[in-house]
């Protein structure tokens, strides 16, 4: 059960690496084709969309993980205080955003090991969105009026 616990939290973790990694390249692809598109359609809020889609882009990744690790906790994980998908859900937020309120409480064993892998995923990819938006700032700053 160890074993398992531990290979399924690793092929999750790397699952959710693959989907930000493909989110995060067609972002990088779709910026660097069109790089004035913004500029011509917004002006000088130009910046202010740009970085607002970015951030709804990259939340929309982290909902999709969150999902995922919600159906993890939904059907492999026996937690008596989740008693729907919702509650799977709100449990899979807490943890892959390490807030961990506590009022839902991990059983011994894989789902406590699943639930560390999931904060683990959640502290990886927030560190990866805020790299990526601050790289887009940083690129703002010196764009030529």
């Amino acid at each position: 059960m160890l074993f398992q616990a531990i290979l399924f939290g690793a092929i999750m973790l790397v699952l959710a690496v693959l989907i930000h990694s493909w989110g995060t390249a067609m972002l990088v692809r779709v910026l660097r084709l069109k790089p004035g598109l913004a500029h011509r359609f917004f002006g000088s809020y130009s910046g202010v969309v740009i970085l607002s889609g970015i951030a709804v882009f990259l939340l929309c990744l982290h909902m999709l993980q969150i999902a995922l690790w919600a159906g993890v906790f939904w059907w492999l994980v026996e937690i008596p205080a989740i008693t729907t998908f919702v509650d799977s859900f709100y449990f899979s937020m807490i943890t892959y955003t390490t807030v961990g309120y506590g009022d839902i409480v991990v059983p011994v064993g894989e789902g406590r090991l699943l639930s560390g892998f999931a904060s683990i995923n959640g502290i990886l990819l927030f560190g990866w969105s805020t790299a990526l938006l601050f790289m887009t700032v940083e690129k703002l700053w010196f764009i030529k009026d």
